[in-house]
């Protein structure tokens, strides 16, 4: 009866460490992936509107969310 209490202890202590490392895994891989799928944002130097970098059409070192923006701050 004893050992069987022992054996059961064993296991679920066995259990409890592999869910436990089961769960910072998958922890660690969603954060790790989290910050590879946001991309950088820029805010357009019109309207402040953020817009991802790679979608941002630049000018020298200022960024427009539209063609149309740069070109209302190009006229003034």
């Amino acid at each position: 009866m004893i050992r069987n209490l022992v054996l059961l202890i064993v296991v679920a202590l066995g259990a409890w460490f592999v869910l436990r490392e089961v769960r910072r895994y998958r922890e660690r891989r969603d954060r790790e992936s989290e910050t590879k799928r946001f991309a950088q944002m820029v805010a357009c130097d019109h309207c402040g509107m953020h817009i991802p970098e790679s979608q941002a059409i630049r000018v020298d070192k200022r960024a427009y969310c539209s063609e149309a923006h740069r070109r209302a701050a190009e006229n003034g």
